[in-house]
């Protein structure tokens, strides 16, 4: 939580992408959702309980990308994509650094090299 009516969310790497979730999250739909845990009877308020118990449906991210790109002006894409470029990279980032700890360790089988 950043502030009392404020939260932050981080996500993983190719799990979500941001511009997704402000979206969702903005839409009629999200604010619903969290609207509707909220407390407060002259002004509707959310706490942290109810940030970490509201369910997001979360498509691929392949798809994530292809709902904001729909929502968003055409100017606005180039920042979607970067976004889903460096999730990509991270997350290839980190297969690469397991497969060189497989190979290194042992675990992973390397044909044409005796064991």
């Amino acid at each position: 939580m950043v502030k009392g009516k404020c939260f932050c969310a981080r996500m993983w790497p190719g799990i979500a992408v941001p511009e997704y979730l402000a979206l969702l999250l903005s839409s009629p739909f999200g604010a619903e959702s969290i609207g509707l845990s909220g407390r407060g009877s002259t002004r509707t308020m959310i706490n942290l309980d109810v940030v970490r118990s509201t369910v997001v449906p979360l498509p691929t991210v392949e798809r994530q990308v292809e709902i904001v790109l729909e929502a968003q002006p055409p100017e606005k894409t180039h920042g979607v994509l970067v976004t889903a470029l460096r999730n990509q990279i991270d997350l290839l980032a980190e297969r690469r650094q397991a497969l060189i700890t497989a190979a290194v360790t042992g675990e992973l089988a390397i044909p044409g090299v005796a064991a």
